[in-house]
């Protein structure tokens, strides 16, 4: 990787402030959130969150791929 995107990569690590985890996010966000088929995900580090916010993602706007 280049120099720059190396610096974007670290900016934006330091922006999402990786302290804050670990966190609490809905499991999913098609659902009202008093339905009881909507848990709660520990999401404990920053690939987690990414990962968690791909799968939001998937939910929202169907499969993609």
């Amino acid at each position: 990787m280049n120099e720059e995107c190396c610096g974007m990569i670290r900016r934006i690590y330091e922006f999402l402030d990786p302290e804050s985890f670990p966190a609490e996010m809905p499991t999913k966000i098609t659902v009202d959130a008093d339905n009881p088929d909507n848990g709660i995900k520990e999401i404990k580090t920053l690939p987690e969150w990414l990962m968690y916010r791909f799968d939001i993602d998937d939910e929202r706007w169907g499969n993609l791929r």
